[in-house]
């Protein structure tokens, strides 16, 4: 009831985006939310190859991917200080605790998940599980101030 009647302008306006006469429009989706440009490093690089990496990105971790793009956790500069040795490989590194969702999956799953992480991000995988890109929380505010107020980069 209250979303098909709500008592606030800026609700109805809001809402006016998502739904149409018939009912709710399509579940926006994780893809929508989701920044493209993802700072990757493959699992054979070393850790000060991605501490300069993550230096000159000004960035505190990396999406690691294996040989044939597939995702495979993330790296930490917390990881790399806590258990890295200079010179050897990154592998033994890799966090699996980041979430994850598909770019299909129903922005608000992303968006829960996100919120619920200790993580700034969300990785958002194809479905053969390469990295599409990333839903973080600056993007997701964003997106949301998009929705309520049009395009913000002006």
């Amino acid at each position: 009831e209250m979303l098909q009647n709500p008592a606030s302008k800026v609700i109805k306006n809001f809402m006016g985006k998502h739904m149409n006469e018939d009912g709710p429009v399509a579940p926006l989706l994780a893809e929508e939310f989701m920044k493209k440009k993802v700072y990757k490093v493959y699992k054979s690089a070393k850790t000060l190859e991605s501490i300069e990496l993550m230096s000159k990105r000004d960035i505190n971790s990396l999406v690691v991917i294996d040989d044939d793009d597939t995702y495979l956790g993330t790296l930490s500069i917390e990881d790399i200080k806590a258990r890295g040795k200079a010179g050897r490989s990154i592998a033994e590194l890799i966090s699996s605790e980041t979430m994850t969702v598909g770019r299909k999956d129903d922005a608000k799953d992303a968006l829960d998940k996100l919120l619920s992480s200790s993580s700034n991000y969300v990785v958002v995988l194809n479905d053969n599980r390469t990295v599409a890109g990333i839903i973080t929380r600056t993007s997701t505010a964003k997106a949301m101030g998009e929705a309520l107020w049009g395009d913000l980069s002006a």
